[in-house]
C-alpha cells in the first residue's frame, strides 16, 4: 500500500482535545498502546489517508477509518497487535509488497496461535525471525484461513522497508 508513499501537505499540530480522542481510539484499537498524552501530535492530510506524527515519529496511518500503526512504533511496543506467522517462501513476496496468501500462513513455519476474525489489523512475523515485517488485515478469519487455504488471506498494507517505514 505504502511502495509508493510522499507527503505533500503542511503539518498541523493536533487540538489538544483532538489528540485525546486520538489517543482513545488508537488504546481501543490497538491493546495496550503507551502514548505520551502530553507531548504534541502533528497530522498531515493527503487525498486517502492521513499520518499522525509525534516526536518526529511516525505513529500511525489513518486508513479508511483504520488506524494503522508504523512498524517502528510496533517494534517498540510489540503487544499492541496480535502475530501471524508466515514461512520461508513468503518472505521475498511480503518484502516486495505482495500481499500474503493463505498457502503461506498454513504450511509448515507458519503460525497462526490465536483465532482472530476478518478485518482485524496483525502484524506479520516470518518464520525464524523475532521482529514483526508487516502490518497487515485479515480479509478471513483465521479459521476460514485453515479451511479454504486459497487466494489471499492478508491484505498488506505497511512492510519493512516501503516508504512509509523510510519516512522521518
Amino acid at each position: 500500500m505504502f511502495k509508493k508513499f510522499g507527503l505533500q501537505s503542511s503539518k498541523t499540530q493536533l487540538k489538544s482535545s483532538s489528540q485525546r480522542q486520538l489517543i482513545k481510539r488508537m488504546e481501543e484499537q490497538w491493546q495496550g498502546v503507551q502514548l505520551d498524552p502530553k507531548t504534541p501530535i502533528f497530522q498531515q492530510k493527503q487525498l486517502d489517508y492521513t499520518v499522525y506524527i509525534q516526536s518526529d515519529q511516525v505513529l500511525c496511518v489513518e486508513f479508511e477509518d483504520v488506524l494503522i500503526p508504523n512498524l517502528k512504533l510496533l517494534l517498540s511496543q510489540p503487544e499492541i497487535l496480535p502475530k501471524i506467522q508466515v514461512d520461508q517462501g513468503a518472505i521475498k513476496f511480503l518484502l516486495r509488497g505482495s500481499d500474503v496468501m493463505c498457502p503461506g500462513l498454513t504450511s509448515p513455519g507458519a503460525l497462526m496461535e490465536q483465532p482472530l476474525e476478518k478485518g482485524r489489523l496483525v502484524q506479520i512475523r516470518c518464520e525464524g525471525k523475532v521482529h514483526p515485517v508487516g502490518i497487515g488485515r485479515l480479509l478471513m478469519s483465521t479459521d476460514e484461513i485453515r479451511e479454504i487455504n486459497k487466494g489471499v488471506g492478508v491484505q498488506l498494507f505497511h512492510y519493512l522497508g516501503d516508504e512509509l517505514y523510510h519516512l522521518l
